[in-house]
C-alpha cells in the first residue's frame, strides 16, 4: 500500500506541472501577434544588436553613441503606407518596407545621411539585409543578413505622428 500512495502522490504533483505547462503553451500562443502589417506601425527605438557569430548582445552605452543627439536613441516610425522614417541618433533616414504574412520583410529605396555618426548609429545600416521580422506585441526583432545579425526594437508608441 505505501508503494500505490507513493505513485499516487507523484501523479498529484506532476498533474500541477502539466497544467503550468499547458498554461505557458497557450499563453506563448495567444501573444502571438496576428496581422504584421498592423501590429508594427507606430515608433520604435533600437534597444540592442545581436550578432549570432560571435554571440554578441550589443547595447547602447555612453561609448557607443552620443546621449546629447536624440537621447543617443535610434528611432524608426513604421506608417501604414509602407513607408518608414526616423533617427539614427545624429541622422536622419527614410524608406519603404513590404511584409509578407509568413514574416519575410524587404527594406527598399532608403535615403539618409552619415554625418557623424557614432557606432550605435552605423549598426542600423545593417537593416538594409533584413530578411525576417519577428513581432511580439512591444518587440521586434529584425533579422538580417542570412540570419547572422538582429536588430532588437521595442514600441515607444503606437501611433502614427
Amino acid at each position: 500500500m505505501f508503494i500505490i500512495r507513493k505513485r499516487l502522490n507523484v501523479r498529484i504533483k506532476s498533474i500541477p506541472t502539466v497544467i503550468i505547462l499547458l498554461f505557458l503553451v497557450f499563453a506563448f500562443f495567444c501573444c502571438e501577434d496576428e496581422g504584421i502589417t498592423n501590429n508594427i506601425v507606430g515608433r520604435w527605438k533600437v534597444v540592442s544588436y545581436e550578432d549570432y557569430e560571435t554571440l554578441k548582445k550589443i547595447t547602447k552605452t555612453h561609448e557607443n553613441t552620443l546621449s546629447n543627439i536624440n537621447n543617443g536613441d535610434v528611432t524608426i516610425e513604421f506608417k501604414r503606407a509602407n513607408l518608414f522614417s526616423g533617427r539614427n541618433v545624429t541622422n536622419s533616414f527614410s524608406g519603404e518596407y513590404y511584409l509578407t504574412e509568413n514574416g519575410n520583410i524587404s527594406i527598399e529605396n532608403v535615403i539618409w545621411t552619415e554625418i557623424y555618426e557614432p557606432e550605435w548609429g552605423r549598426r542600423f545600416h545593417s537593416i538594409l539585409q533584413a530578411e525576417r521580422i519577428i513581432v511580439k506585441r512591444d518587440y521586434v526583432k529584425i533579422i538580417c543578413d542570412d540570419n547572422k545579425k538582429s536588430i532588437n526594437l521595442e514600441r515607444v508608441s503606437n501611433l502614427e505622428h
